[in-house]
This record gives structure tokens, sequence and C-alpha cells, in this order.
């Protein structure tokens, strides 16, 4: 699948940032900005969101894919590749199938656990299923502007920092609104984004790539029950707390964030 993608700067080395659900690479277009004067960073907009293509299938594999045929197709056979929640989980991926191609990663407030089973239905999946079934009654499409727009979501949508990520995925029409999310996917496809890294296929080798996992101390996405997870899988990962962020931490603490990415990346 070929995604849309936006490219800031024009350095040797390349950075690719992965956006979390509902979101775009418009999303990070100002941390973008404050690295690009190390890294060529590139921001594709994952398949069914944003700019980039839809499709009924909507798996880890596939995102991982998506990625792959874009680094090869420009020809980059190396990088830095950072990704955010479900970003996150779709760096996981593509360092089980391509580690000789990073460099480093960072995996931002997402753990690699699995959830398959009902009884092991995390919050973060509870969260998402209420919130695709809000998107997908609420009718917002109806609404003649960005800001009527926006009232409708403020009314199911518990964080006004994720109403404004929403509304970056809403294009205006002529006589409403279309999302650019496919919605619909997403939802036909919520528990494969459950989905992890199996413990079991690591047992006789691990990932090597020097690994940063960012957590965000108000978020409860990367528990510390799952570091012992995150050691066995990543023979070479490093957890740094980020304080005063939720899950949405590259809109509360950017500066932070770009910091951290920095530092670790330039690490001899």
């Amino acid at each position: 699948m070929e995604l849309f993608v936006r490219k800031y700067g024009n350095a040797p080395q390349h950075l690719i940032i992965l956006h979390g659900m509902y979101g775009s690479g418009d999303n990070w277009t100002s941390i973008a900005r404050n690295l690009s004067d190390g890294f060529t960073v590139h921001l594709p907009d994952l398949r069914n969101h944003g700019r980039s293509p839809h499709s009924p299938d909507h798996t880890y594999e596939l995102l991982a894919e998506d990625v792959y045929e874009f680094v090869t197709g420009q020809r980059i056979e190396r990088f830095y590749l950072a990704g955010h929640s479900m970003g996150g989980k779709t760096a996981m991926f593509f360092a089980r199938q391509h580690p000789e191609m990073l460099i480093k990663m960072a995996a931002i407030d997402i753990s690699p656990r699995t959830y398959h089973q009902l009884n092991q239905l995390s919050e973060q999946t509870i969260f998402h299923l209420n919130l695709i079934s809000y998107l997908i009654r609420c009718n917002v499409e109806k609404a003649h502007n960005y800001a009527e727009a926006a009232s409708i979501l403020s009314e199911g949508v518990p964080s006004q920092r994720m109403v404004q990520s929403l509304l970056k995925n809403l294009e205006k029409t002529g006589d409403g609104m279309m999302w650019r999310i496919n919605i619909e996917a997403l939802k036909d496809n919520i528990y494969a984004m459950g989905d992890g890294l199996d413990p079991d296929d690591f047992i006789d080798r691990k990932i090597a790539v020097p690994t940063l996992f960012l957590r965000g101390l108000k978020s409860n996405y990367l528990p510390v029950e799952d570091e012992k997870l995150i050691h066995f899988i990543f023979s070479n990962a490093r957890i740094v707390n980020v304080p005063e962020a939720s899950h949405w931490m590259h809109t509360e603490q950017p500066e932070a964030i770009v910091t951290e990415l920095r530092h670790f990346f330039s690490e001899d």
C-alpha cells in the first residue's frame, strides 16, 4: 500500500515516526520540525488514517509491511524508527521482521503485551470499543463546520486533546463532513489492535535493536508489571518515564519527547 508521507529536513540519517490510532502524521509535525536539523523525518499516515488509502484489513503485520514498502521504495536501507501507541506496536512488529534495517527504535507509551481472551480485555481495548461505537453513531458527518463537529465529538470523547486529533481526520465536504479514518475497518479489526508480540517467539532469539520505551506517568498503557516482558523480548531496552504526561504525551510534553529521542538516537 502506498502511504501518504510528510517529509521534514534533508539530513543523511532518516527517522520515521508512526502515529497512533485515530491520528495522522500531521499530529507529529512540530516534533518532526524540531528533529529535522539532525534527521530527515518522515511522517506517514498509516493505512485507514489521514490521507493514506483505506482497506478492510488492519493488522500490525500489514501496518509494518506498509512501512517496509515505503522505505524500500525510497531506497532507505537503515533508519531510526519511533511510534506512538498503535504506531509503537507497528514499530515492534517491524523490528521483529526487519531488525537489520533499524539503527535504533523508540516505542512511545505502549507495551508489547497481547490481550486475546475476553477476560483479558484491557481498559484500553474497552475504551477504544466504546469510542468507536460513539464515532459511528454520533453523526458528526452532518456537522456544517469544525466548531459544530468539535461540539458533537466533545459529548462522547473524554479528552479535548483527542477531540482536536480527531478533527484533523475530518474533511469538509459540500454539505457536511467526511471521515478520513476508516472507522468501519478499525471497528472490525479492534481486537487485532490488541495483539502484541508473543513471548514464545523470543525464547531462542531476541530483538537486539537498541530500543527506548517512553512511559507517561499519568498513563496506564505501559504498566510496571510489563517491564519484565519488555526485557525478555528486547535484549537492549531502556525504559524512561515522562513526568506529567498522559498517553497523549506528544501534545502535552512535546519538548520532553524531542529531548529524549534526540538524546537516545544520538548516543553511540
